[in-house]
């Protein structure tokens, strides 16, 4: 007989998950399609220079990695919810914290490389 906290446990992995037949088939095909654009997206940062993409590509690339990890392990709350939330408080420090202090040590040099790069979604075409 199953405890009553294995009972819960597996009501909200297959609430999460979905249908065993849906994990099975769906996990896997979006995990590797994920880990292939990663593995593009690291190529491209060793050959060209990330920054001119992201401003910071370093946390760009550690979302990528924790949405993949969420995606092949099949855990919609790290994929939906932890994911995200790391997202914003990331960018809230970023922004407030980080920031001013790049504008002070730099100058109007990093106020124009503001500008034209975006903080964590990498654009892919420069002007």
């Amino acid at each position: 007989m199953r405890g009553f906290r294995a009972r819960i446990i597996d009501f909200i992995y297959r609430g999460a998950t979905g249908k065993e037949r849906n994990r099975i088939i769906l996990t896997p095909l979006w995990g590797m399609a994920f880990l292939f654009f990663l593995l593009f997206l690291i190529f491209v940062s060793f050959y060209m220079d990330p920054y001119a993409y992201s401003r910071n590509p370093m946390m760009s690339g550690l979302f990528m990695i924790m949405a993949g990890i969420g995606i092949l392990s099949g855990s919609a709350s790290l994929t939906f919810i932890a994911t995200p939330f790391f997202v914003l408080i990331s960018i809230l420090e970023f922004k407030y914290i980080e920031e001013p202090e790049l504008e002070k040590r730099f100058g109007k040099e990093y106020s124009e490389y503001k500008k034209k790069t975006p903080i964590i979604i990498p654009k892919i075409h420069r002007k």
